[in-house]
C-alpha cells in the first residue's frame, strides 16, 4: 500500500474485545502497520482520564447477550437495542459521521446498522468468529479478522435510494 497522505490522524481505528487483546496485538495489529497504515488503538493512543469524544452525540457498545446498545451521551440514557446477532458481539466501529456501526461477532457475521432508526442495514457473513472490527476515516473501509488468522478488507457502499 502506498503511504498515506490524508488529513486524518488514523487510517484504521481498531476496536476488540479484550479477551482477544494477545491476537490483535501479536498478530493483528503488527500485519497492519507493515501495510503502512496508521492505526489508533486504545491502549496506545488514548491517554486515560482525557476524554476522547468530541462533538459525539452517541456511544454504541457490544456485549456478550448479543445485542448492542446505543447511548445519548448527553444524557447517558439508553436510546435503543440493537438485535441481531446470534452470538456475542465482540466489537463495533461508528462511521465517521455517526450515522452507522458496524458491529463483528461470534456468530461470524458483520453487521452494518443505521444509529437513527436501529435497522440493520446489511449483513456480511464471513469464515470465523470475528473479535474486532476496524473502520477507515472513509467511513466505508472495514477491516476485520477471524480466530483463523484470516485478515478481512471490505468496503461498504449504500446505493442511492
Amino acid at each position: 500500500m502506498p503511504t498515506n497522505t490524508s488529513d486524518h490522524a488514523y487510517d484504521v481505528f481498531i476496536s476488540y474485545s479484550h479477551a482477544d487483546e494477545e491476537w490483535v496485538c501479536g498478530w493483528l495489529l503488527p500485519r497492519l502497520e507493515a501495510a503502512d497504515l496508521r492505526v489508533c488503538i486504545d491502549f496506545r493512543d488514548f491517554d486515560v482520564g482525557v476524554p476522547g469524544l468530541v462533538n459525539m452525540e452517541r456511544a454504541v457498545s457490544a456485549s456478550y447477550v448479543c445485542t448492542l446498545k446505543v447511548w445519548d451521551l448527553a444524557t447517558g440514557q439508553e436510546e435503543r437495542t440493537l438485535a441481531g446477532h446470534e452470538d456475542w458481539v465482540g466489537a463495533v466501529a461508528v462511521t465517521p459521521d455517526g450515522r452507522r456501526a458496524i458491529s463483528a461477532s461470534c456468530d461470524r457475521t458483520l453487521k452494518v446498522w443505521d444509529l437513527a432508526t436501529g435497522q440493520e442495514m446489511a449483513t456480511i457473513a464471513l469464515e470465523g468468529a470475528l473479535p474486532c472490527v476496524a473502520l477507515a476515516p472513509d467511513g466505508v473501509t472495514i477491516v476485520t479478522g477471524d480466530r483463523a488468522g484470516n485478515v478481512y478488507g471490505l468496503r461498504y457502499v449504500e446505493r442511492d435510494s
